[in-house]
């Protein structure tokens, strides 16, 4: 057998981040892929990157991981007769309310502000079985057009440190395009 034909024989896998949600989903019912590997996963890039993008103001690691177990064990036992999202890491901008969480809104107003409910975004979300990973950077009230004027520092474009990433909601883009590809949302209208 020739080098052409065994390398055509291999499926290439994508990284998670490459991935679309359905495509994340098939993974994780096959179970080719598992929800702790991605999170897990996620978690070290947002470690990683962070520092120097300043994307989270808030990251909810611990949390994240178990409902990752919990959502493993979900899929090996139900495979496709889970929630949709089951497993998908999420990130949600710091003015969209997670109950027991911080929402300051960018602002040092809201620096201690805790959460009591979870906004309809959150609560759709969680049923559906996503995992929120953080709290994304922000506009002080989501008042500006470059995440430069967060009371907790500006976040940075991912593919230019020197720049920023436009937008009031810049952690969440910082998120999506600095090789996490996360998924989550902002409170801005973002087109493919």
């Amino acid at each position: 057998m020739d080098n052409k034909s065994v390398s055509s024989n291999k499926q290439y896998q994508k990284p998670f981040r490459e991935m679309t949600v359905f495509e994340l989903r098939k993974q994780y019912i096959a179970g080719t892929l598992s929800p702790v590997t991605v999170i897990t996963e996620a978690l070290a890039i947002i470690q990683e990157k962070d520092e120097e993008g300043h994307a989270f103001l808030d990251v909810y690691a611990e949390e994240a991981l178990t409902l990752a177990k919990v959502a493993e064990i979900e899929y090996k036992t139900k495979r496709e007769n889970t929630p949709v999202l089951l497993g998908i890491p999420v990130a949600l901008k710091n003015n969209i309310l997670v109950v027991g969480k911080k929402a300051t809104a960018g602002s040092k107003i809201l620096e201690n502000y805790i959460a009591t409910y979870d906004a309809t975004i959150v609560t759709r979300l969680k049923n559906a079985g996503a995992i929120i990973i953080g709290a994304t950077n922000m506009d002080e009230f989501a008042m500006g057009s470059s995440t430069e004027n967060s009371a907790f520092g500006p976040t940075k474009n991912p593919y230019d440190l020197s720049r920023v990433p436009g937008g009031s909601s810049g952690g969440w883009f910082f998120w999506w395009f600095s090789s996490v590809g996360g998924y989550g949302s902002g409170s801005g209208r973002y087109r493919d």
